[in-house]
Parts: structure tokens; C-alpha cells; sequence
């Protein structure tokens, strides 16, 4: 059943989205949490392998310490993506509401847990990254269309606006630190002396 609604999510996501227009907020928690498992595991040992493929470039060897690391790694992200999927959502709401989403937090909470179909499903898969991160933009638009009865402009912009908050945070993040770390290398004034 949870494999069929993912590939529902996939192949024809606005059904997809219709069908959880009165389900409860208990099947999204199960959705992430079966997925969100796969998916910790998956990328784990993808990053495992690419850590230890990174060592060797370098000439260090692989470290049996990366592997003793895979439980702890695997765990730690599995816990964050399910709570940081509930916390990220009720954050996220404010910006479908303020674009006339009426239909509740629920909606949008599980707009954001079946939108990341495509990075629980491939996200783990090196370089595919990028087309899921697109994938889910559509997919939280056609969600926010319908879970939270949007016109299509505004639930584009609810997902938009914030994730260009978020680059913007991120370059003053990255500017500030090279600031304060290599301030001569780059012609900056120092900060710290």
C-alpha cells in the first residue's frame, strides 16, 4: 500500500495529493517513517562509500572508524528527518497561509512529508540530488494547490519565498565566515584581530 502511494506520488501526483485530502496526519507520520528509514540507510551507505572513496584519494586509506560511524550516522539522520519533517512543515505553514492557505497546519505538514517522495525514493542516489530537489518543488506546489485549495501562482510562491530566504541567510553565512576566517585572501576587512 505505502509503495503504491509513493509511486502514485510519482506517476500521477495530483491523485496522489486528492486521495490525502481527508486522511489523517497519522498516515503522513507513517509514510515518513517507513521512507525516511529507507532512505537514512540508503544514503548512509552511500556515505560510507564515498567517504571511503574520498580517504583513498587522498592517499589516507579507507578508516574502519567510518564504518563503526554507519549506525550512529544512520540512526541520527533518520530522527532528524522525521521530526525535522513535522517541525520544518508547521514552520513552513506560515507561508501558505500568508498566500490564503485556510485548510489547516495538517495540510501543509503533509504536503511537506509526500512532496519529499522523490528525495526518500532517489535522493541517496549520488548526483540525482538536484532533479529531486526540482521534483519536490513540484510536487509541494501541486500539494499546496491541492491540500490547501491554492491557486497555482500562489503556492508557488509559498514554496519560492522562503527557500530564496534561506539562499539569501546562507550567502550572508558564507560571506560573514570568510570574513572572519581568510578576511586578507579575499580583500575583506578583518573582523577578528
Amino acid at each position: 500500500m505505502l509503495f503504491q502511494k509513493a509511486k502514485l506520488y510519482i506517476t500521477h501526483p495530483t491523485q496522489a495529493f486528492q486521495n490525502e485530502v481527508n486522511t489523517s496526519l497519522g498516515d503522513a507520520a507513517i509514510f515518513i517513517l517507513v521512507f525516511g528509514l529507507i532512505y537514512s540507510v540508503l544514503s548512509g551507505i552511500v556515505s560510507l562509500y564515498w567517504s571511503n572513496v574520498a580517504l583513498s584519494l587522498l592517499g589516507l586509506g579507507s578508516s574502519p572508524m567510518m564504518a563503526f560511524l554507519l549506525p550512529f550516522s544512520i540512526v541520527s539522520s533518520y530522527i532528524v528527518l522525521v521530526i525535522g519533517s513535522f517541525v520544518c512543515g508547521a514552520i513552513f505553514h506560515i507561508f501558505p497561509y500568508m498566500f490564503g492557505a485556510r485548510q489547516g497546519i495538517r495540510q501543509t505538514i503533509k504536503t511537506v512529508i509526500y512532496a519529499s517522495t522523490p528525495t526518500l525514493l532517489l535522493g541517496w542516489i549520488p548526483f540525482v540530488g538536484l532533479i529531486t530537489f526540482f521534483w519536490t518543488i513540484y510536487l509541494g506546489v501541486v500539494g499546496l494547490k491541492t491540500l490547501q485549495q491554492m491557486t497555482t501562482g500562489k503556492a508557488f510562491t509559498a514554496i519560492i519565498l522562503p527557500l530564496a530566504i534561506l539562499f539569501i541567510i546562507i550567502i550572508f553565512a558564507v560571506i560573514y565566515a570568510l570574513g572572519i576566517f581568510m578576511p586578507a585572501t579575499y580583500g575583506l576587512p578583518t573582523i577578528i584581530q
